[in-house]
């Protein structure tokens, strides 16, 4: 099926309000990879989502900071996860990794991109 990105601002939301989305596009037979800062829940996030069958990737992220150059590192390393990857879909909410992934989907041609 679909290779789906999922680009999170915080890697514990990944488990506790995007759960049941994750297991919903695992069950439909989709490779999901999973995008989050590391923070400190990252280690055990990682584990409940390679149950799962998720590979997660990190990212540099910023949380209190609108500096342009203290943001870039963000912009950098999701385009290259999401060169490294290919995604057909890439699903990413709150502000900061919206920005930052429309940033760096500018370069790519992608099929569907959901911003939440």
């Amino acid at each position: 099926m679909s290779r789906i990105v999922i680009i999170a601002s915080l890697s514990l939301s990944l488990i506790n309000f995007r759960e049941s989305l994750i297991d919903e596009l695992v069950s439909g037979g989709h490779e999901v990879i999973a995008i989050a800062p590391k923070d400190n829940d990252i280690d055990t996030v990682r584990q409940k989502l390679l149950e799962k069958g998720v590979h997660l990737e990190v990212y540099p992220l910023s949380s209190t900071s609108l500096s342009i150059l203290k943001n870039y590192p963000s912009y950098c390393a999701l385009r290259l996860i999401l060169k490294k990857n290919k995604p057909n879909i890439v699903i990413v909410y709150t502000a900061k990794p919206i920005i930052c992934a429309s940033l760096a989907l500018k370069k790519f041609t992608q099929k569907k991109y959901f911003k939440c």
